[in-house]
């Protein structure tokens, strides 16, 4: 288990569900605890290929949906104060949405 593989697993994203996912895989129940420490992961045989890839697999959708999740909490709190305004589009029953300005910015 080289130093990179036990940066993976101590990134601050990991939620209890992709420990959870982790822990099924390997068949040992993993939580980020001062317990779990960089010896008993090379213990547990994690350093082989396989596991080394799924620590990184869940590793990098764990960056990823925190990634989303920020992002989406900024754009909700830059968004709160925007008035849309809908206006009807000719008799066709469907509405244009005026007042973008500001959101594409």
């Amino acid at each position: 288990l080289e130093t990179y593989h036990w940066e993976e697993l101590s990134k601050h994203c990991l939620e209890t569900y992709h420990w959870e996912e982790l822990s099924k895989h390997f068949g040992y129940m993993l939580r980020p605890t001062p317990d779990l420490t960089f010896t008993k992961l090379c213990e547990l045989g994690l350093h082989t290929g396989d596991n080394l890839e799924k620590i990184q697999e869940v590793s990098a959708r764990a960056q990823k949906e925190h990634r989303f999740k920020r992002d989406l909490a900024r754009m909700k709190t830059e968004w709160t104060p925007v008035c849309f305004e809908l206006i009807a589009y000719r008799d066709s029953g469907a509405y244009v949405i005026r007042g973008v300005d500001e959101v594409l910015q």
